[in-house]
């Protein structure tokens, strides 16, 4: 999902609050704290979920990815 594909997203949901500045990740959390999700992106240990039917899993596990090898 793209950023703007995810900010698209937290707009249909009604979060009206999110900045077109704020960051991928910080719009994914915001879904998440929406929706009432642990809000878990991109975070420490995520690379240890075992949540194979979060819709975020495979952004999730990249956005660590490319994190890593900088």
């Amino acid at each position: 999902m793209t950023h703007q594909q995810a900010l698209r997203h937290a707009h249909k949901l009604g979060i009206k609050d999110i900045s077109h500045t704020a960051s991928k990740t910080e719009i994914i959390r915001a879904i998440q704290a929406f929706t009432g999700t642990k809000k878990c992106f991109a975070c420490e240990g995520s690379q240890m979920c075992k949540k194979t039917a979060c819709p975020w899993r495979d952004d999730c596990l990249n956005q660590l990815t490319v994190r890593k090898n900088y």
